[in-house]
């Protein structure tokens, strides 16, 4: 089976939802498939929608106008940074912080207690890679 890892730079920012206590975040996301270390070793890019599920969520800076590219995004988990990159599947229970600095431009930060990540919908093919920054095309 392929491992997957979510790449936050390539991927978009479609909405940013309040329910309850609860914050959505929608993404049109970019994702590396490899069957070592995604992101690095030659694989394939997706696209997938994804939800990002934040329990008593937060969101701290405004919200620009959406959709939204994402320039530069760190996932914080209980003070561990994971920088761009997120694994497939992700839930997890702690203190959670995504940091994204957006194409916007603009800065946001959502906080919460728990995150659920959801996949939405059948991914779609982009394109193969044969190493971290370069496709097939190069």
């Amino acid at each position: 089976m392929s491992n997957r890892m979510l790449e936050l730079h390539d991927t978009t920012v479609a909405a940013i939802v309040q329910v309850g206590d609860q914050v959505v975040v929608f993404l049109r996301a970019y994702v590396h498939q490899s069957e070592v270390r995604p992101g690095v070793d030659a694989g394939s890019g997706w696209v997938q929608a994804v939800a990002l599920t934040f329990a008593e969520g937060t969101v701290e800076g405004a919200i620009p106008d959406l959709p939204a590219d994402i320039w530069h995004g760190d996932l914080v988990v209980d003070e561990v940074i994971m920088s761009n990159m997120v694994p497939l599947p992700f839930h997890l229970t702690g203190s959670v912080a995504l940091q994204l600095q957006l194409d916007a431009p603009a800065e946001i930060i959502v906080r919460g207690r728990k995150m659920e990540l959801t996949l939405i919908g059948e991914a779609v093919y982009v394109e193969e890679f044969w190493r971290a920054g370069t496709t097939l095309q190069e």
